[in-house]
């Protein structure tokens, strides 16, 4: 069987870390293949879509226990995806059911005037509506590939309070979360461009996709780094 968890209590803490959710609120999950970790040079979508589904905190381990299925039951233009291509990603920012159906009604009534050209996977449109619903907004994630973090940590310290910092480390680099609401006065104004300043930063984003930390990264196994030291 495919294998997503790879540490059951990392995942339990990463649970415990999301933030918690309204009444109308759920995090969005995407399950991807992606060729820059084929080895055999098979794939050919840079971040094939395999499943995504919607869930509260206390169903995303039994969710993601669904997807260890039988090897080969994943497949991407024809071709079997392996264990060693696929990564589980959930946006921390969660989604919002109300702004989301708001959304379904303008892009199915678009599609039901299309209707005749093309028939439209409702499915399709009622997941990507979702997908782009933002709900409340408390993390910004700043994304640092091929960095270690103690050669930009006194930087982040110069931009921002350390208690506000989650940093996060993935197969290609870190994902450094600043907690919005945890920001001193005295750092709102500034963090944003000064961490986005910090050499090695590719992006930062409120609606970005993070690797789940305690499941497989095309064999990695992302975690969680203590700041204890660095305070």
């Amino acid at each position: 069987n495919y294998k997503i968890i790879a540490d059951e209590a990392k995942l339990i803490d990463f649970i415990d870390w999301l933030p918690e959710l309204l009444d109308d609120e759920f995090f969005y999950v995407s399950l991807l293949s992606r060729k820059k970790y084929d080895s055999t040079k098979q794939l050919k979508a840079d971040k094939g879509q395999l499943k995504r589904f919607t869930s509260r905190k206390n169903f995303l381990i039994e969710k993601l226990r669904q997807l260890e299925c039988k090897e080969g039951t994943f497949k991407h233009d024809g071709i079997n995806v392996t264990n060693e291509t696929m990564v589980a990603y959930i946006t921390v920012n969660p989604r919002s059911n109300r702004r989301a159906a708001i959304q379904m009604l303008k892009d199915m009534a678009d599609a039901v005037g299309d209707w005749n050209e093309k028939c439209p996977s409702i499915e399709k449109i009622a997941l990507s509506c979702i997908q782009k619903a933002g709900g409340s907004k408390h993390y910004i994630d700043f994304d640092f590939d091929g960095i270690e973090l103690d050669s930009i940590i006194d930087k982040i310290k110069d931009a921002v309070n350390l208690d506000a910092v989650t940093v996060i480390k993935t197969r290609g680099g870190l994902h450094v979360l600043i907690k919005v609401e945890a920001v001193e006065n005295k750092y709102r104004k500034s963090f944003y461009p000064k961490i986005l300043a910090i050499e090695g930063c590719d992006q930062a984003n409120r609606d970005s996709l993070l690797p789940i930390v305690g499941c497989y990264q095309g064999g990695f196994v992302p975690h969680f780094i203590d700041l204890k030291e660095y305070m």
